[in-house]
């Protein structure tokens, strides 16, 4: 009687223990979600480096994205900007659409060099960007898109 209850003992600690990984785990990204990551894009000689904020709630978000276009060592423009937007979640594949886009005014990546690195999505508000986002470890998540990883998003307040 005393090893039954020994073993219940240690189920029922195991079970509390485990109840808020499990629980983490899977409400992870079903309301919200705050993360940080950085990004960097190599392209004929150039390379374009920022971080990026990404922020989800309830069907709305917004992405925030900082960073500098160099060609070697030299500077070749910046970029800051702001997109709110609004998404569908289908399991891990998001498809988000530009609400609004705020511009920085440190800015200084032409429209056109800017559409040559980055989607439509922000440039022009309307347009879509899907990405499969895959929950890393206690506190990151992967962002792909097209299949192909473009960056771990850790988890921020």
């Amino acid at each position: 009687m005393k090893r039954i209850t020994l073993i219940s003992a240690f189920f029922v600690t195991l079970g509390f223990l485990l109840l808020p990984v499990v629980t983490l785990k899977r409400n992870v990204f079903n309301d919200a979600m705050s993360c940080r990551g950085v990004v960097k894009f190599h392209k004929e000689g150039q390379v374009l480096s920022f971080s990026v904020k990404q922020e989800f709630h309830k069907g709305k978000g917004i992405v925030i994205l900082s960073g500098v276009l160099y060609r070697g060592n030299a500077v070749q423009g910046y970029i800051s900007k702001t997109v709110s937007f609004h998404y569908v979640k289908n399991g891990g594949f998001y498809s988000l659409t530009s609400d609004g886009i705020i511009d920085s005014p440190q800015i200084t990546m032409s429209i056109q060099e800017q559409k040559r690195w980055l989607p439509l999505f922000f440039s022009q508000t309307g347009k879509t960007l899907n990405l499969e986002i895959d929950h890393q470890g206690l506190s990151g998540w992967v962002v792909s898109a097209d299949s192909v990883p473009l960056y771990l998003c850790e988890k921020s307040d």
